[in-house]
């Protein structure tokens, strides 16, 4: 039978000593895969799913658990593919792993996933859920940590770029918890979107929805 797990996801800087107070907590079923994870994860903070991932060990941080492509080359061995690496086994009660999100333009965008409680499915639920959270995930592909705070403040040449490329000022408070729920429950497009994209980047068949 499956399970909830209840996760505290929190974007933080490279040396953590910078809390920026982004977060969000969910509710996944255990019967994913970190892909999965991680698609549901991109929903949930706002970002667009178009850079690369990668899980890693909070207290090891050269422990790569899985990304997106199957490799040899990782301390302990051999790195998965995060399509054929469940969640249930490895992330259990307290915790805690990176979830590290890698744009277009090579930002890292460090992320603290906690496992705050696990527990029965409840029946008639809807899940992934987003229970709630704070603030908008920063600009992607666009700008680092190093010039969030001139978007936060909403002046300089970076946020002038933003705002004739976007058409709008970037909000930092922004947070829809309605809009995000909205788009979890279509997660599972979101996630074959992307997979289409990376198959043919490895010169594979797309395969059905599941």
């Amino acid at each position: 039978m499956s399970s909830v797990l209840q996760l505290k996801l929190v974007l933080t800087t490279q040396n953590r000593l910078n809390d920026p107070g982004i977060y969000r907590r969910i509710q996944v079923l255990d019967t994913i895969n970190f892909y999965e994870l991680h698609c549901i994860l991109q929903i949930a903070m706002g970002w667009s799913g178009v850079g690369s991932h990668e899980f890693r060990d909070l207290y090891d941080n050269s422990d790569i658990i899985c990304n997106d492509f199957d490799y040899s080359s990782g301390p302990y061995g051999m790195v998965y593919d995060s399509q054929g690496y469940p969640v249930k086994g490895f992330l259990k009660h307290n915790s805690l792993s990176y979830y590290d999100y890698i744009d277009e333009s090579d930002n890292h965008w460090l992320h603290v996933l906690f496992v705050e409680d696990v527990f029965s499915k409840e029946a008639g639920k809807q899940y992934p859920l987003c229970l709630e959270g704070e603030k908008n995930c920063p600009p992607e592909a666009f700008t680092g940590w190093d010039g969030y705070l001139e978007m936060v403040e909403g002046k300089g040449k970076l946020h002038s770029n933003y705002l004739k490329l976007s058409g709008s000022a970037y909000d930092p408070n922004s947070f829809n918890l309605e809009q995000v729920n909205t788009s979890l429950l279509n997660w599972k497009e979101f996630k074959q979107h992307w997979l289409d994209i990376k198959n043919q980047l490895e010169g594979k068949h797309p395969s059905p929805l599941q």
